[in-house]
């Protein structure tokens, strides 16, 4: 049986782990199942809570074939700029806030969605982060969208 020294074992290690570490996100498409130009479009949102089917909210997001120009908008409300934070093949994680809550008047909240595109459809959690007088309070949601016809 042939020896294999120290250094190649970490040389591989650090190949390893390079190749799995996230990237920097371009606006090209992302490689391997969907892209951004797959999720352009306008769609239409509701978020769910996480115990039942219980609807708490709509709005639309805009998604652009880039990583710019993403948006939130509640229907009466002027849109909220949407940061895309990473694409992975058909899924997208981004972040938007803070801004007025449309669940708590007077408070501001920072969301983070974590979607799968699934054809025509947008499903995943967000990370809901409320700014309430006695601190920030984390709440899990679900959310849902089809594309808008």
């Amino acid at each position: 049986m042939r020896k294999v020294n120290r250094q190649s074992i970490v040389l591989a290690c650090v190949v390893l782990i390079a190749a799995c570490a996230s990237r920097t996100i371009s606006p090209a498409d992302v490689s391997g199942g969907a892209s951004l130009a797959d999720m352009a479009g306008t769609w239409n949102m509701r978020t769910l809570n996480m115990a039942g089917d219980s609807v708490l909210v709509t709005y639309d997001i805009f998604a652009t074939n880039d990583v710019s120009g993403w948006t939130l908008t509640f229907p009466g409300r002027d849109p909220i700029p949407v940061r895309v934070i990473e694409v992975s093949g058909d899924s997208v994680i981004i972040d938007a806030g803070p801004y007025a809550s449309a669940l708590q008047q007077g408070v501001t909240v920072s969301t983070r969605f974590d979607m799968k595109l699934e054809g025509d459809r947008l499903a995943g959690l967000i990370t809901a982060v409320y700014n309430m007088p006695q601190g920030q309070t984390t709440v899990p949601l679900r959310v849902e969208g089809t594309r808008a016809r």
